[in-house]
């Protein structure tokens, strides 16, 4: 148990990532094209230690989906086998050929927030969860309509992710499985 002073130190810590996930979600609303550098492998979450990282596992993963031109199409993205102390904050990216489809929504969890217009071609989801999401994750569910015929990939980019450890949140090191919206 932790002491009251601890407690309200560790709240803290976590409104600050809160604070700047969301940031990082609301940014980028221009339609200029260009998009963040993405954080290197190992870099250290605010917080982490240099050089340290968690040792949870997971990955994070598009589906491959189908719909019809003029319908819609749904895709999630999943974070699965979570396990304590669970994923703490996460910024991912998630790229699609505008030519072929269009972000018409986007659905995250309850603490987090999505940008369906980070640019022309991308979304963006951010968020943090106090006592860290845990399990079979489903980060955000989107929804896109099909304008041509084809087969858009949905590239994942993960900006940040790391742990939910109170007071020393760790970056995750977790690789990206990209996906697709397939439309016919």
């Amino acid at each position: 148990m932790l002491s009251p002073s601890r407690r309200v130190a560790a709240l803290f810590a976590l409104a600050l990532l809160i604070i700047a996930a969301l940031g990082l979600a609301c940014s980028g609303g221009s339609k200029s094209g260009s998009s963040p550098s993405p954080t290197p492998a190992g870099t250290v979450a605010e917080g982490g230690a240099a050089g340290a990282t968690s040792e949870l596992t997971t990955e994070v993963q598009a589906a491959a989906v189908k719909g019809t031109v003029g319908g819609e199409a749904t895709a999630s993205i999943q974070a699965p086998g979570v396990l304590a102390p669970g994923l703490g904050a996460w910024t991912i990216d998630v790229a699609y050929d505008a030519a072929i489809v269009s972000a018409t929504a986007c659905e995250g969890t309850e603490t987090s927030a999505c940008n369906t217009h980070l640019d022309d071609h991308t979304v963006r989801l951010a968020g943090a969860a106090a006592v860290g999401l845990q399990g079979d994750v489903t980060l955000m569910t989107l929804t896109f309509q099909c304008n041509a015929a084809g087969t858009s990939p949905l590239t994942v980019n993960i900006e940040l992710l790391a742990d939910a450890t109170i007071g020393n949140p760790l970056p995750i090191d977790a690789p990206a499985q990209d996906g697709s919206v397939t439309c016919s």
